[in-house]
């Protein structure tokens, strides 16, 4: 690539292809319960208590 960059012929300057990589997430039941129950269950609930509190300060 850069011997045919340097000699000007851009034509023949290719960026290869990466191989692709197995990027699997392996859980357990657990620990899938635990990211159900945090982003389902847990994180909305904190954020609905926040805009409560901003809602009642404001009154």
């Amino acid at each position: 690539n850069t011997v045919s960059w340097l000699a000007e012929e851009e034509d023949l300057v290719s960026i290869r292809p990466k191989n692709p990589e197995d990027r699997r997430i392996n859980l357990t039941a657990k620990q899938s319960k635990m990211i159900l129950l945090f982003g389902v269950i847990l994180l909305p609930l904190v954020v609905l208590s926040a805009a409560v509190v901003v809602y009642r300060r404001r009154q």
